[in-house]
């Protein structure tokens, strides 16, 4: 039973002998395989370009291919590939060899990185691996941060653009409000009086006006951005609040009754400078529009920039003014006209439900949008 035991532990170190006496060989692939799978992989490719007849390349399988530090280099990091010039011409035509042994870097997209003629020492061989090795990681890291800035670039000017399109849509709703219909014939009525051009300086006064509460309201934010998680959470909230205001119409009775205290006020003020009056009315329709106007500015406050925050402000007021114009001005036409009472009233009726029906709408794109930012569905930043 000894003997066995014995017999059986010899056997076991002799086998552990021979195996640990076998050099380490590089695993070589097939070129089609081993592009395949430097694609895959993103490894780089190491292409060996030999004949059978070439000493310098029988030499380098007994000196490079048998050190440790190659052979762990190549299967590690690299796709390594023999390549038989002489069986394989066209790839020695394709990668310009004229002269082996030849080794060529190819990145894993198959561009060539460098070249080596000859048969470097073991010593100088691993340098040169190690260094193309390090400057494509290098480059590979560059690479993706590139990429990276790109693709954060894109996505902050598609929400910049998404935010200017929804601050106009939402000038165009704002102008629909029941609240303010009824000041339209009223207020153009006294301006288009005068020269049309005043309508321009209206408009100007209107859009100035809201373009220093966007920059007011970006600096704001920006001066906390410390604690912009905290801000981004808040505008979310009030986003949601708003919308919520906004679908069960409680403010109506109130922010009308407020337009009937503003009005008399407003028929003096029109009759002045247009200019003065586009940014008192932007201040004294505030109780109208307020829902709207609040959701417009809070976006402002956690725009990337206040400059952004100008320009969602500004194409708001934009939305809103020209819609309001081309509003009064029908409005004008019609209580100017021989229309009976009647018609006239249910003209302003219909314009009053597609208002409430558009804030409505409105106010069901806040509760969204305030949901999502507070669940993680939308990014937190513009």
């Amino acid at each position: 039973m000894r003997k066995n035991v014995l017999l059986l532990l010899l056997v076991i170190v002799l086998l552990a002998t021979v195996c640990s006496s076998q050099p380490l060989q590089v695993a070589w692939r097939g070129y089609e395989e081993g592009l395949e799978e430097a694609r895959r992989t993103g490894k780089p490719v190491y292409l060996f370009f030999y004949r059978e007849v070439c000493p310098y390349c029988v030499l380098a399988d007994r000196t490079l291919f048998r050190s440790p530090q190659i052979v762990a280099i190549l299967n590690d990091e690299f796709v390594p590939i023999r390549v038989d010039v002489e069986k394989s011409p066209n790839l020695a035509v394709r990668y310009g060899i004229i002269g082996v042994p030849t080794h060529v870097i190819l990145r894993p997209n198959g561009e060539v990185y460098a070249v080596l003629i000859g048969l470097p020492s073991v010593e100088d061989f691993e340098h040169f691996l190690s260094k193309v090795l390090n400057e494509l990681k290098s480059r590979q890291g560059d690479v993706e941060a590139v990429e990276n800035v790109e693709e954060k670039g894109v996505e902050e000017l598609v929400l910049a653009v998404s935010a200017l399109v929804a601050a106009a849509a939402a000038g165009v709703v704002a102008a629909f409000s029941p609240c303010v219909l009824p000041m339209y014939p009223v207020l153009f009525l006294g301006v288009l009086r005068t020269k049309k051009r005043n309508l321009l300086s209206l408009a100007i006064g209107f859009i100035l006006s809201y373009a220093v509460l966007g920059y007011i309201a970006g600096l704001i934010g920006q001066s906390l951005a410390g604690a912009r998680e905290v801000l981004v959470r808040s505008v979310a909230i009030l986003l949601f609040l708003l919308g919520a205001l906004l679908i069960l119409g409680r403010l109506e009775s109130f922010l009308s009754s407020l337009t009937a205290a503003i009005e008399p006020f407003t028929r003096r003020v029109s009759q002045g400078s247009p200019l003065l009056l586009g940014i008192l009315l932007s201040i004294l329709w505030t109780p109208c529009i307020g829902p709207l106007s609040g959701a417009i500015l809070s976006v402002s406050a956690v725009a990337s920039s206040p400059g952004l925050g100008v320009l969602i402000a500004a194409t708001y007021a934009t939305g809103f003014i020209l819609t309001a114009i081309a509003l009064g001005r029908g409005l004008v036409k019609i209580y100017s006209s021989r229309v009976k009472e009647r018609k006239k009233r249910k003209v302003f009726k219909a314009l009053a439900r597609r208002g409430r029906l558009l804030q409505k709408l409105a106010g069901l794109v806040l509760l969204a949008l305030g949901l999502m930012i507070l669940t993680g569905g939308l990014p937190s930043g513009i």
